[in-house]
C-alpha cells in the first residue's frame, strides 16, 4: 500500500495530516536511514530533513522510497513490525522500475537512426537503408488491419538458419496493447491474426543456427499501404522513432540523446511531435539543432497520455558530411492509477 506525501510549502502531509515542519528538499538527493529504535530519518546531504515514527502513520514499516515527477512516494507494509535497515530500499524510482519492482510501470527505450538525411527535407527517424521517407508523419494508418510480414532472405523461415519467429507489439483499434508471435516464411509474405493500428516494436523471438535474421524483415500495414517497421539484416530489432501510448497509461520522457553525422560538421534539426490517435492532429512539442552529440536530461519530464503518440523527425541543416542522425530516449510507461 502506498502513502503519498505531498510537498506543501513548509509542511509534509501524510494523507492530508500535517506531521512535521521541514526544511528544503532537493529532488533526487534524499538519503534514508533506518534506526534500530524504530524510526526512519530522511536527509539532504548532512542535514536531517524530517523523520517518521511508527505512530505517525497507520502502516509504519518502510520498504521503498521513490521520487516520481514532483511527488515523493513512501510505501509501507500493512503489518506493524519493527523497522530494520534491511527493510529500506533507497533505489531511485527509475532503477526500481527497470528491476520490475513497481507493478504497472516499465522502462521504454526508443532507439532509432536515419542515414543520409537530405538538406531541407524532414523525415521520420527510422532505419530504412534505402533512404525512403516514412509516410507515417503525414499519412498514419487510419484503421486497424492485419499486417503483412516478409523477409528478403529464404533463410528467415520456420526451419531456417535465420529468424524463425518474431514478436510484433502495438495497439488495436481501441488503443489497447496487443502482441503476436508470427512464424516467418522467408520471402513469402505472412499475415498476422490480430488487427493492428500501430506498431511500437518488432523483435526476433526464435532463430536458427545464425542466431539472427538473415534478411531485412518488413512489417506492412494496408491502409494506407506502408511499412510500419523494419528489422535490418542481423539486427534483430526494429528501430523507428515513434511510440503510441496504450489505453490507461502515460508515457513519461526523462532524457534524450541526439547524435548528428560526424563528417563535415553536419548540423541536424531534430523535431519532436505529439499526435492524437483519434483525430490525427499533431503538433510540435520541441525542436533541437544538433552538431555532434548532445544529451538532454529534462528538468521537467515530458508526458504523453493514452490515446496519443510521440515521434521524432530529422532534417539536415548544413555541413558537407553525411546527414546521419541517431536518437536514444529513456522513458517510463506507467499505469495511470500510479499517478
Amino acid at each position: 500500500m502506498s502513502v503519498q506525501i505531498t510537498d506543501l510549502s513548509t509542511h509534509f502531509r501524510i494523507n492530508d495530516t500535517v506531521t512535521q515542519e521541514r526544511r528544503h528538499i532537493s529532488k533526487h538527493k534524499l538519503n534514508v536511514r533506518a534506526h534500530p529504535e524504530g524510526f526512519i530519518t530522511f536527509h539532504n546531504g548532512m542535514d536531517m530533513i524530517f523523520e517518521i515514527h511508527e505512530d505517525d502513520v497507520s502502516f509504519p514499516v518502510h520498504t521503498d522510497v521513490y521520487d516520481l515527477l514532483d511527488q515523493v512516494y513512501f510505501c509501507f507494509n500493512p503489518a506493524p513490525v519493527a523497522i530494520a535497515a534491511s527493510n529500506v530500499n533507497t533505489t531511485d524510482f527509475q532503477t526500481a522500475v527497470a528491476l520490475r519492482n513497481i507493478p504497472g510501470a516499465s522502462i521504454i527505450n526508443i532507439m532509432s537512426y536515419a542515414n543520409n538525411l537530405q538538406l531541407g527535407t524532414e523525415r521520420l527517424l527510422w532505419n530504412d537503408s534505402t533512404n525512403v521517407a516514412h509516410p507515417f508523419v503525414e499519412t498514419p494508418p487510419s484503421v486497424a488491419a492485419v499486417l503483412t510480414i516478409v523477409s528478403t532472405s529464404v533463410n528467415d523461415t520456420a526451419a531456417g538458419t535465420g529468424a524463425r519467429t518474431i514478436t510484433v507489439k502495438g495497439l488495436n483499434a481501441s488503443f489497447a496493447e496487443i502482441s503476436e508471435i508470427v512464424t516467418l516464411n522467408g520471402t513469402t509474405p505472412v499475415v498476422t491474426v490480430s488487427l493492428f493500428i500501430r506498431v511500437n516494436n518488432v523483435i526476433i523471438t526464435t532463430a536458427g543456427s545464425l542466431k539472427h535474421n538473415d534478411g531485412e524483415i518488413t512489417v506492412v500495414h494496408p491502409t494506407p499501404s506502408q511499412n510500419l517497421a523494419k528489422i535490418e539484416a542481423i539486427r534483430g530489432l526494429s528501430a523507428h522513432a515513434l511510440y503510441s501510448v496504450k489505453s490507461g497509461f502515460t508515457f513519461i520522457l526523462n532524457d534524450i540523446t541526439f547524435i548528428s553525422g560526424f563528417n563535415g560538421g553536419t548540423s541536424i534539426l531534430f523535431r519532436m511531435y505529439e499526435r492524437n490517435l483519434t483525430t490525427g492532429i499533431h503538433y510540435m512539442k520541441n525542436v533541437f539543432e544538433i552538431n555532434g552529440q548532445s544529451e538532454f536530461n529534462l528538468s521537467q519530464p515530458i508526458t504523453v497520455t493514452s490515446g496519443n503518440e510521440i515521434f521524432w523527425t530529422g532534417e539536415k541543416q548544413s555541413g558537407a558530411g553525411n546527414g546521419d542522425a541517431y536518437l536514444f530516449t529513456n522513458a517510463i510507461l506507467t499505469d495511470n492509477t500510479l499517478i
